[in-house]
C-alpha cells in the first residue's frame, strides 16, 4: 500500500517537472515572452493564450503525451505492481483533471488542447504501464 502511494506520488511529481520542461519549451515560441505574467489579469492572459501560435500547443501537446507515458512508467515501476493497471490508471485521470483545471486556469486556449489532453493522458499512462510491465 505504501509502495504503491509512493508510486502515484513519485509519478506525479515526475510528470509535473517534465510538463514544466515542455511548456518552458512551448514558451519560446511566444511571439512576446510574457513578463510578470503571474500579475495580469484575465483579459491580457487570454491575449497571451490567443496570440501564441500552434507550434506552442503543439509542443505542449506533445508534452503531454511524453509526461502521461513516463508517469505510467514510473508509477509501475515504484510500486511493483505490474498485474494490474488500477495505478497507471488513477494517474492518468489525476493528470487529466489537472490537464483540465489548466486549461481553465489559463483561458484563450484552443479547445482542441482539451480534447487532445483528455484524449492522450490515461491511454499513454496504459502504454507507460505495458512498456514497463514488458520485460519484467
Amino acid at each position: 500500500m505504501v509502495r504503491s502511494l509512493l508510486g502515484v506520488v513519485v509519478a506525479l511529481i515526475t510528470a509535473f517537472a517534465v510538463f514544466s520542461i515542455f511548456i518552458m519549451i512551448a514558451s519560446m515560441f511566444a511571439p512576446q515572452p510574457p513578463k510578470n505574467f503571474e500579475y495580469r489579469n484575465e483579459v491580457e492572459i487570454v491575449q497571451f493564450m490567443t496570440s501564441l501560435p500552434f507550434a506552442a500547443y503543439l509542443t505542449a501537446a506533445i508534452g503531454g503525451l511524453v509526461t502521461s507515458l513516463a508517469a505510467g512508467w514510473i508509477v509501475t515501476k515504484v510500486s511493483r505492481q505490474r498485474g494490474s493497471i488500477i495505478l497507471p490508471l488513477i494517474v492518468g485521470a489525476l493528470m487529466t483533471l489537472g490537464g483540465i483545471l489548466l486549461y481553465y486556469c489559463f483561458p484563450g486556449q484552443p479547445p482542441w488542447f482539451l480534447i487532445a489532453c483528455i484524449i492522450i493522458t490515461i491511454p499513454f499512462a496504459l502504454v507507460g504501464y505495458r512498456v514497463a510491465s514488458y520485460r519484467t
